[in-house]
């Protein structure tokens, strides 16, 4: 008898383990560094600003590639291409690594980046897919050449 309880209390304590670190730790992190605001370059000084469900933050329109992930609805706007579009999933792949996708309604697909951390300030993104018709919609230069910097986000206000 003492034996099935032992049994039974280590099953439970492993469904709390699992169901405890599924899901919260698996977004919290991508949500706390790739929301918010992104400029080709680290510096904006005098940038006007704009309301996010985060709060207020910097945005040049057409340039600021604005990952929003608060609220009901997460979205990305890309720069000279707009949106919102919506944001579908966002995932740790490693450390340094963030899978990226969402759907790019005006041609009715997903878009599909991997994006890399370089430090706490600075991203870049590798193209993984998307494709309508034989379109291939790389938004933006992609590769460790093409930074981006956090102009603003949550975490800095």
């Amino acid at each position: 008898m003492k034996k099935k309880k032992i049994i039974l209390f280590c099953n439970i304590v492993f469904i709390v383990a699992l169901f405890s670190c599924a899901g919260e730790d698996n977004i919290q992190g991508p949500k706390d560094f790739l929301c918010g605001n992104w400029y080709r370059n680290p510096e904006v000084p005098n940038a006007p600003t704009a309301t996010f469900n985060w709060g207020k933050g910097k945005f040049i329109s057409n340039f600021t590639l604005v990952i929003d992930l608060y609220g009901d609805n997460p979205t990305v706007i890309l720069p000279m291409l707009g949106g919102p579009f919506p944001i579908t999933e966002v995932t740790n792949i490693d450390k340094d690594t963030i899978s990226f996708i969402f759907f790019f309604d005006r041609g009715n697909f997903y878009v599909t980046y991997h994006v890399h951390k370089l430090d706490k300030g600075a991203i870049w993104f590798e193209f993984i897919e998307g494709e309508s018709e034989g379109l291939i919609p790389s938004f933006y230069d992609n590769g460790e050449k093409f930074l981006w910097y956090k102009i603003d986000g949550p975490e800095m206000q």
